[in-house]
């Protein structure tokens, strides 16, 4: 698991993908019951993704998407 996660949060793999200059934006999948909100570490993407958008300019923040398409768009409905 320490391989996994790393000393801490910040030397996670999942987080050093995050924060690789190479991502411009966060996609979160949600289903009809929006569980990734829910769940920890989508909760930390989200924080991270906050975090992402003081820093760097060209982040497109967070996407909410659905099996329909990209609601901030308006290119899905949440039903």
């Amino acid at each position: 698991i320490k391989d996994e996660l790393g000393d801490s949060h910040s030397n996670s793999s999942f987080n050093l993908a995050l924060c690789s200059d190479s991502v411009q934006g966060t996609c979160m999948v949600l289903d009809v019951q929006a569980h990734p909100l829910t769940r920890s570490w989508c909760l930390f993407e989200l924080l991270q993704t906050m975090e992402l958008e003081k820093q760097r300019s060209e982040f497109r923040g967070l996407q909410f998407c659905t099996n329909t398409g990209v609601l901030n768009l308006g290119q899905s409905y949440a039903e």
